[in-house]
């Protein structure tokens, strides 16, 4: 592109302007893929921890009612009602279970409820790049397609003077 004439260094400048356009299509395009690679994955793991939370309230919501539906069961009662002091211990050791078992349900509930709303919140701002990446594209695509018309006025203008000086 050196040693040629100005319309040739034009085209010449204009030719690797459409390659660097066309090399940001591709960056963006690439990128826009890999977006929606993710969001399909979050979108994935969102139903599987919505279907997991609403199987561990429904497992909590029994415990409750079962718990409700009993009565006074309080660990007081519990205790003061065993026929024995084994009995009283055995008692005891199962209404610590219980809770336990209790802890752990809210427990795993609130750590997937937490993990639900970050995925939620990833794929809210994937998606805001999402859309920005496509209107940079579309972008490129027409500053690409005026380089491209550009050019080829360049390459007609070249012929016309090819023409007049045969």
């Amino acid at each position: 592109c050196r040693k040629r004439s100005s319309t040739s260094k034009k085209s010449c400048s204009t030719s690797g302007q459409i390659d660097n356009t066309q090399a940001q299509i591709n960056v963006l395009t690439n990128k826009i893929g890999l977006l929606d690679t993710m969001i399909a994955e979050n979108n994935a793991s969102i139903a599987d921890l919505e279907e997991e939370i609403d199987q561990d309230y429904a497992i909590f919501r029994q415990r409750a009612r079962a718990s409700y539906m009993s009565g006074d069961s309080s660990t007081i009662s519990l205790l003061l009602g065993a026929d024995s002091f084994s009995d009283s211990l055995m008692k005891a050791d199962i209404t610590a279970r219980v809770a336990e078992n209790d802890r752990a349900i809210i427990t795993g509930l609130e750590e997937n409820i937490s993990e639900l709303q970050k995925l939620q919140e990833q794929n809210e701002a994937n998606k805001a790049d999402l859309n920005a990446s496509k209107g940079t594209l579309d972008e490129k695509k027409q500053q690409l397609n005026g380089q491209v018309s550009q050019i080829q006025g360049q390459i007609e203008d070249i012929a016309a003077l090819q023409k007049q000086y045969e």
